[in-house]
């Protein structure tokens, strides 16, 4: 993969979105359907297994592909094939992408060179690759009961929010935590050193990866609120049509599901269906309008 960069005709949207026209959303999607794609091979290749993930799934299950309104790609693994993706993915993927493993948050993340779309904060940051992306995550074990996997989700949000907000320089804000608690980290957060706080988030993650717990959490991602769920959800693998391709979604995706939406088939009220980040820089680079061409997803990065 070649180092990162980024691209130039730079289009400006508020932030609502209400500028990203059907057009470009349907351009964004296919470069996106292209890096899913990607990820996939080199899956395949390595022998790797993992599953279209949070509104990815969704949209796969509800919609046979994206939910029209998407403007993001997530896949989630287990921590042992989260790890040897990492081990392959340099020197596997296609050098039209980057792999960026953030310090700032624990989930991984593959750039699209060449590409820009980022949020009002990210675009703070021009030194940081904010290229078009997809969004791994891996699930790891927790403990077994509902106490000390309380306890669990706890520390982890704790440590992940020091580390967050003392890369962006910002407090930790409410985010369910009691205030005291939020007080008394945004105090400590300045006095431990960053190398330190990355590796307490990250052996937190993996507390409990040699236990048979028969029970996974969401650490890296948004639904740690949600709770456990049983670790045999994600035991195996079904493939569905999603934009025409067959991938990879977890046999009981249903309980899955079930467990992260509840009522998954019932479609949001009109009001709620837009995108869901916050992007006021996008750039297409060499790939506008490739939504209007016959190319295949499979083909964009040949």
């Amino acid at each position: 993969m070649q180092k990162e960069r980024t691209g130039g005709n730079e289009v400006r949207l508020d932030d609502t979105y209400e500028t990203l026209d059907a057009e470009r959303l349907k351009t964004l999607q296919k470069i996106l359907l292209a890096t899913l794609l990607e990820l996939d091979r080199v899956c395949r290749k390595n022998d790797i297994k993992y599953f279209l993930a949070g509104g990815t799934l969704l949209g796969a299950i509800r919609h046979h592909g994206f939910i029209p309104w998407d403007d993001d790609v997530d896949v989630m693994m287990l921590r042992e094939d989260y790890e040897k993706f990492l081990r392959v993915a340099e020197k596997d993927l296609s050098d039209r992408l980057f792999l960026q493993r953030a310090n700032y948050n624990p989930y991984t993340r593959l750039r699209v060179n060449g590409t820009v779309f980022a949020s009002e904060f990210m675009a703070r940051f021009s030194d940081i690759h904010s290229g078009i992306f997809l969004d791994i995550f891996a699930h790891d074990r927790t403990a077994c009961h509902g106490w000390s996997q309380k306890l669990h989700r706890m520390v982890t949000k704790v440590t992940r929010s020091i580390v967050f907000n003392k890369w962006g320089n910002t407090e930790i804000k409410g985010d369910g935590s009691h205030p005291v608690i939020r007080w008394m980290v945004s105090r400590v957060k300045g006095l431990i050193p960053m190398k330190l706080a990355v590796q307490m988030r990250d052996q937190t993650l993996v507390l409990f990866r040699n236990r048979e717990t028969g029970y996974l959490y969401d650490g890296m991602g948004q639904n740690m609120a949600r709770g456990a769920f049983p670790e045999k959800l994600l035991n195996e693998v079904i493939y569905v049509d999603f934009e025409g391709y067959p991938l990879p979604v977890p046999k009981e995706y249903d309980a899955y599901l079930t467990w992260l939406y509840g009522d998954y088939m019932r479609l949001p009220p009109k009001e709620q269906r837009h995108p869901s980040h916050d992007t006021v820089k996008l750039d297409f680079g060499v790939y506008e309008g490739i939504a209007q061409t016959r190319k295949r997803a499979d083909q964009i990065f040949l």
